[in-house]
């Protein structure tokens, strides 16, 4: 396990926990209710300062079930951060039962839960199954038809392929029209499992190219310290990466200032506009 990796499974795990004991969910998502749900919901809302949306309260395995393209119908200003923070989840579940990683990840860097919050043991985590039948929160998605799983959503669990793959998604219909030049095949390298912003920004410095690297360039290699050249380019090439059309500086940013919590990233003591820096071992 190569260390970009190791460190993004580390970070994952300890949300997921961390968030599992302030809100008192069950770890595993498919277990949550239509409240648990809404407390999720409204905590990511919190966090990246995104606009509630209209409906809140539906079951974990309706989240499970949503496409991208049902996230944003349900929050058009903030439905794809929605989407892609509970990607996160789903990883960092799978990565907490990797042979080679779950006892290292539980021994060291999984809090256990409080008493009074209702966090299961992670090693119940994937116990259970999606079954069969309409789900919570069928009435809002209209005529008790669910929505049907994406294709990263069926490669990682097949159980909710073999329920949902011929069921289809009245959030999408009629929604056809031309790719757009963010929607074409991107130009970027595909990797397995979650891209992080702050590795596809660590690929850009450490492996400029002439068509890309001119949007982010390193000010001290040493120090860690990084500057984004062109906000609007990096944003773009970013939304190619991860396949969101809609991508902007502004939800670019936003990102970048989550990592200021999480210890990955940090303006430097010299504040300059665009100026970041990573801090250790995010900078080796």
């Amino acid at each position: 396990m190569d260390i970009y990796r190791d460190l993004i499974l580390r970070h994952l795990i300890q949300d997921i926990s961390t968030t599992c004991a302030k809100l008192g969910l069950p770890t595993d998502a498919q277990n949550w209710t239509q409240e648990h749900g809404s407390r999720w919901i409204s905590e990511m809302c919190q966090q990246f300062s995104l606009t509630p949306p209209r409906q809140t309260y539906l079951s974990g395995r309706v989240l499970l079930s949503m496409t991208q393209k049902d996230f944003i119908a349900l929050a058009p200003e903030g439905g794809d951060t929605l989407y892609a923070q509970l990607q996160l989840w789903k990883t960092g579940q799978a990565a907490i039962y990797a042979p080679s990683s779950a006892a290292l990840f539980q021994q060291r860097y999984v809090p256990p839960c409080p008493r009074q919050v209702v966090c299961e043991p992670l090693n119940s985590v994937i116990a259970g199954a999606i079954g069969n039948g309409v789900q919570d929160g069928h009435a809002f998605f209209g005529n008790g038809v669910l929505p049907s799983p994406s294709d990263s959503d069926r490669s990682s669990n097949a159980s909710m392929h073999d329920s949902e793959s011929e069921l289809s998604s009245p959030l999408m219909a009629n929604t056809q029209t031309p790719p757009t030049e963010e929607q074409r095949p991107s130009p970027f390298p595909r990797h397995s499992g979650t891209v992080h912003l702050w590795h596809f920004i660590r690929e850009l410095l450490d492996h400029p190219n002439k068509q890309y690297g001119s949007c982010v360039r390193w000010v001290d290699r040493d120090e860690g310290t990084f500057k984004i050249e062109s906000s609007h380019h990096l944003a773009r090439f970013w939304g190619q990466r991860k396949n969101r059309a809609q991508m902007n500086y502004d939800k670019l940013s936003r990102s970048l200032r989550q990592y200021y919590k999480k210890g990955i990233i940090q303006k430097p003591e010299k504040k300059q506009r665009l100026v970041y820096k990573f801090l250790p071992p995010y900078n080796l």
